[in-house]
């Protein structure tokens, strides 16, 4: 499901990536060709001055949160798969070809190109 912000931002979002029906993207997010987005996923830049950015090649699975508080940005790098229920809050960069584990937790933080990040760790501040 596609909405729009308070700020009547609309997502866009590429014809060459599949989003589950039950997925919800709302305002200032952009995704790029060949992302996956999977079932009950929540990407919300519905603050003002907030958005995301999801680079082509993505993995976006089921349960997964990704939020940009008030004037800051999400980006994903291409190529990134964050796994079942992580959550992912801006301020904060993801970097290529990364792996983000089962319900981690990632805010206001640079993480680099290929990293790994286990399951249930909270990274934050880095």
């Amino acid at each position: 499901m596609l909405i729009q912000n308070p700020q009547k931002q609309y997502p866009r979002v590429s014809e060459d990536t599949w989003i589950s029906q039950t997925a919800i993207i709302v305002g200032d997010v952009t995704i790029a060709d060949d992302v996956f987005v999977a079932p009950n996923a929540v990407i919300r830049a519905d603050e003002p001055g907030s958005s995301i950015v999801i680079e082509s090649g993505c993995n976006v699975q089921d349960n997964v949160v990704i939020h940009a508080l008030s004037n800051s940005e999400v980006l994903i790098g291409s190529n990134t798969s964050l796994a079942h229920g992580c959550i992912v809050h801006g301020p904060c960069l993801i970097g290529e070809e990364c792996f983000i584990g089962f319900g981690a937790v990632v805010f206001d933080c640079i993480i680099g190109n290929d990293t790994l990040i286990l399951h249930n760790a909270t990274v934050r501040g880095g």
